[in-house]
C-alpha cells in the first residue's frame, strides 16, 4: 500500500511541477517553484518511511498551495491530488479512517507550537490523538519545508498544520485546547465550542469544560474514554 502512495505522490507532483511551469507566463510562478524542488526531496523519502510522513507532506503541499504561490488551476491540482493521497491512506489505516470520520477538522483541536518541548508535544498529541482529535500547527517551522518534515517525523503524531485555523479560535497562546460539538471539514464553518488557554493537561481541559461548558456532554464522554485509556 506505500508502494501505491509512492505512486500518487509522484504522479501528484510531476503534474504539478509541470502545470506550473506551463502557466508561468500567466501567473509568475518562475521564482516560486523552489518550494516544489522541497517537496519532491521529501517525497523521496517516503519509500523508507512511514504513511503519516506520507500525510504530513500532504499537509504542507496544501498549505503552500493556500499561500498564493499558484493560480487557480494549480490550487485545483493540489486540492485533487491530497484527495488522492488522503483516500489511499484512509484506505490503509482503518484506525485513522474510524478518528476521522472523514472529516478534516475533528471535534477535539489543540493549537501547539515547535516552540514547546518535543516530550510534552509527544505526551500531549498521544492522549489527544487517542480521542480522535489532532494538533494543530499555525505553519512550517522557520518556512523550512525539510525541517518541518522532520520534526513531524520525530514528532510521529497526527496533526493538521492550517494557519486559517489559528484565525478561526484567535489563537495567539499555546497550547490552547478548542472542543466543538460537531466535526467539520471547512474552516470557516462556525461550530459551538468551548476554548481553554494554558499549559495544562488535556484531563483537567476536559473536566472544565464537562462542568461548565457548552460541550459539557461531548467532554464528559471523552473525559471518560481518556481516563479508561491511562
Amino acid at each position: 500500500m506505500l508502494r501505491l502512495v509512492n505512486i500518487s505522490f509522484f504522479i501528484f507532483l510531476w503534474s504539478f511541477t509541470t502545470l506550473a511551469q506551463a502557466e508561468d507566463k500567466t501567473c509568475g510562478l518562475g521564482h516560486a517553484l523552489s518550494w516544489v524542488k522541497e517537496l519532491n526531496l521529501q517525497a523521496e523519502k517516503l519509500s523508507t518511511t512511514s504513511q503519516q510522513d506520507a500525510q504530513a507532506i500532504v499537509e504542507i503541499a496544501t498549505k503552500a498551495a493556500s499561500q498564493g504561490k499558484q493560480c487557480a488551476v494549480a490550487q485545483n491540482l493540489v486540492h485533487q491530488g491530497e484527495k488522492s493521497v488522503r483516500q489511499t491512506l484512509t484506505h490503509s489505516n482503518t484506525h485513522v479512517a474510524q478518528n476521522e470520520e472523514n472529516v478534516r477538522y475533528p471535534k477535539l483541536l489543540v493549537f501547539v507550537s515547535f516552540s514547546m518541548p518535543l516530550e510534552s508535544l509527544k505526551a500531549l498529541g498521544t492522549h489527544v490523538n487517542q480521542l480522535g482529535g489532532r494538533l494543530v500547527l499555525r505553519g512550517l517551522l522557520n518556512g523550512n519545508f525539510r525541517e518541518t518534515a522532520q520534526k513531524l517525523k520525530d514528532l510521529q503524531k497526527e496533526v493538521i498544520i492550517d494557519p486559517p485555523l489559528f484565525e478561526a479560535y484567535q489563537v495567539e497562546h499555546v497550547p490552547t485546547f478548542v472542543l466543538r460539538q460537531k466535526n467539520t471539514d471547512r474552516t470557516e464553518e462556525k461550530v459551538v465550542h468551548d476554548r481553554l488557554v494554558g499549559n495544562v493537561s488535556l484531563e483537567y481541559a476536559l473536566e472544565q469544560f464537562s462542568s461548565s461548558g457548552e460541550t459539557h456532554q461531548e467532554a464528559a464522554e471523552m473525559l471518560q474514554a481518556l481516563r479508561e485509556k491511562s
